[in-house]
């Protein structure tokens, strides 16, 4: 995983704060290529191609190197060239972060190891989350849903998030934007609503231009019914992944059309711990 979601996961995780990262990224003379960037400047593959890569991997719950050697794109010998740098990176960022005095070099090598083994994604204990609420309880697409939300904000905005403690909707749950969508199976239905702020949703969106545009100086709205346009889009995305990673275990789930605005009816909101902005998932059950 790159620099960025390294460093992002420390920043999440709470263990450095902004300023420090700053400076340990300085200290260390790292950069925050993704894996398309470091292909592309080796040679291996074309900037076409590192595009199109984007864009399949919004569609697919894959990592980008194995998305690329499936595609052809990259060999296995030069995916570990790249990784092998990425590691290399991650370690001198930790090395300046001791250096610095911001960490000790325990939790320099405990973080390294800890970040290679979730993927550079929170270990969020889904089934806890979702415990103590009967109407989602025994949801499968609820659970796939908390658990692939994080992967998608990640890869369509450079932002990382991980699901918080969830609550009884409220009038403070909802934001300045919200689209809702649902998902029903013959014995489920479930609707679930995203809401957030502004600075989320400018991330979001410049990344979505991007990728799927190749531009991310392409001009766009910027009136309320546009941010909610891009949620919903967001949510057709998300919602295509699930259907696709519960349908290979069985479960048929058909997704159905967004609506704006804060949607009718209580339901559970799961807030999310993010490096930029606020946003939250909402579940309603029937």
């Amino acid at each position: 995983m790159s620099l960025k979601y390294f460093s992002q996961y420390l920043l999440l995780e709470g263990y450095i704060t902004s300023e420090q990262l700053g400076a340990a990224i300085a200290k260390a003379g790292v950069t925050k290529d993704l894996i398309g960037d470091l292909a592309v400047e080796a040679g291996y593959m074309s900037q076409e191609q590192a595009d199109d890569l984007n864009k399949k991997q919004v569609q697919r719950d894959m990592r980008i190197g194995d998305l690329a050697i499936e595609e052809g794109y990259l060999t296995e010998e030069q995916l570990e060239s790249i990784l092998r740098r990425q590691g290399a990176e991650h370690q001198r960022l930790g090395d300046a972060l001791v250096d610095l005095d911001f960490i000790t070099g325990d939790l320099r090598d405990h973080l390294l190891r800890d970040f290679q083994r979730t993927r550079g994604q929170s270990a969020v204990d889904v089934d806890a989350l979702v415990k103590p609420f009967e109407c989602i309880e025994s949801s499968k697409a609820v659970r796939q849903l908390l658990t692939t939300f994080p992967k998608m904000t990640m890869r369509l905005s450079q932002v990382h998030v991980r699901p918080c403690e969830g609550a009884v909707t409220s009038a403070d749950t909802w934001m300045e934007y919200s689209a809702a969508i649902e998902l029903s199976a013959d014995n489920e239905k479930v609707r679930f609503a995203i809401t957030a702020d502004r600075p989320f949703s400018d991330k979001l969106l410049h990344g979505m231009v991007k990728i799927m545009s190749g531009d991310d100086d392409i001009a766009f709205g910027t009136d309320k019914s546009d941010y909610e346009d891009l949620l919903g889009g967001f949510l057709d995305i998300i919602t295509g992944n699930i259907v696709g990673a519960l349908d290979s275990a069985g479960d048929r789930y058909e997704p159905g059309t967004p609506t704006f605005g804060v949607p009718d009816g209580d339901g559970v909101a799961f807030p999310m711990a993010s490096t930029l902005g606020d946003v939250a998932l909402v579940f309603y059950c029937s």
